[in-house]
């Protein structure tokens, strides 16, 4: 039997990937030496030519980060039995944009991992 000349990280042995993704964050933060840049004003565009604002991407990513962070606390409450059936919005986050382009106003008819969707509707109602 051949020895893997690579092995696995313990790091990467864990069933938990909420820690495994927070560790390898972490360790990539703690590790970085590239060049701290000055923010660009809130009105600026994200991309030359873009009318997506920096104000309009940073509410974005906030709203597809708390919807990730919905789906944890909800597998924290499954853990502790306060919960019983939990399905996470994982991997719908882009949902997110579709709520930014629709009026809280109007009807949507959702699937229920569309936890990224109702957080900017929540915002902006």
């Amino acid at each position: 039997m051949n020895a893997i000349p690579n092995p696995i990280p313990a790091r990467h042995r864990s069933l938990n990937r909420a820690e495994v993704c927070d560790r390898n964050f972490s360790e990539f933060v703690e590790n970085w030496n590239g060049e701290a840049k000055s923010a660009p004003r809130d009105d600026a565009p994200i991309l030359p030519g873009s009318t997506c604002s920096v104000r309009d991407f940073r509410e974005l990513f906030e709203s597809q980060l708390i919807s990730r962070h919905l789906d944890l606390m909800a597998r924290v409450l499954r853990v502790q039995n306060k919960v019983f059936y939990t399905i996470g919005s994982s991997g719908h986050e882009g949902n997110a944009m579709v709520a930014r382009l629709t009026r809280y106003t109007d009807p949507a008819f959702l699937h229920y991992r569309s936890g990224a969707f109702m957080v900017p509707m929540y915002r902006d109602g």
